[in-house]
């Protein structure tokens, strides 16, 4: 598809490299031949145009940037990171969240505790990755600190924030405190009751999230696999299978297996 356009536009010609062209004034022209490159594959290519502009901009370094890292060549992304003149929250967060996608959730901390340092405001997508990063590693710690941004930024009220913070002090041992996250929820999602009642169930205590349970409104197949598995966990088997007639009645779970087993 994209023969004939490498043809002309490839590294055998870069009409933007040469300052006498029209063409080396037009840095949104070169961006968009990056980004199309970057979308069908061609990462040389795309990184050649970038190479051959006469002036880069910053959406030119964050497109390269977020083209290394979300096709997990995160090695090619911390070199244009480090090459970067200038870091926008852009930058940040595409290193962060890229960083945690590959599952390196200690270099996505220290990322953001380098963005702190840098005085680079964090935005709502950071927070939660970062604090997913802290779930993954159980960094306590950590997670409070970010935790106290998330206060001081005023963005407890993010669903997807504070979802995050439920499942970062859970799967850090501090059930209390999620639970308190949960309570003080204004607006909920349905994966907000889902990690509350995992939480609960894996601490043994099944009566509270049979509680969360029966107080939601709308279930998921999450939902119900939460509650079950937690009856089956801690040895309570007759009340894991008195909920099982009630999840074939329930329309998207019934919907959700006959998608996954056919």
């Amino acid at each position: 598809m994209l023969l004939p356009f490498r043809r002309a536009y490839g590294r055998s010609t870069c009409p933007w490299g040469d300052p006498s062209t029209p063409m080396s004034s037009k840095p949104g022209l070169a961006n968009n031949i990056i980004c199309l490159y970057a979308k069908f594959g061609f990462f040389e290519d795309a990184h050649h145009v970038f190479d051959e502009m006469p002036i880069e901009d910053a959406f030119s370094w964050n497109t390269v940037l977020s083209m290394y890292a979300k096709h997990g060549m995160i090695h090619l992304a911390n070199n244009m990171f480090d090459k970067m003149p200038q870091r926008d929250s852009v930058s940040w967060t595409t290193m962060i969240v890229g960083l945690h996608l590959m599952g390196q959730f200690e270099r996505a901390v220290c990322m953001f505790s380098d963005m702190i340092r840098f005085r680079a405001p964090p935005s709502w997508f950071i927070l939660t990755n970062v604090l997913s990063s802290c779930a993954a590693l159980e960094a306590l710690d950590f997670g409070r600190k970010v935790h106290s941004f998330v206060v001081k930024l005023g963005l407890g009220g993010v669903v997807s924030i504070a979802n995050s913070l439920i499942n970062m002090y859970g799967k850090s041992g501090d059930v209390d405190i999620a639970k308190a996250v949960f309570d003080g929820m204004v607006l909920r999602s349905v994966s907000s009751w889902n990690y509350m009642i995992s939480l609960f169930a894996q601490s043994g205590r099944m009566d509270l999230p049979r509680e969360n349970f029966e107080e939601m409104t709308d279930h998921n197949i999450v939902s119900w696999s939460a509650i079950i598995a937690g009856y089956n966990q801690n040895n309570l088997d007759k009340e894991a299978l008195e909920l099982f007639p009630r999840m074939l009645k329930d329309q998207s779970a019934v919907a959700f297996m006959r998608n996954r087993w056919t």
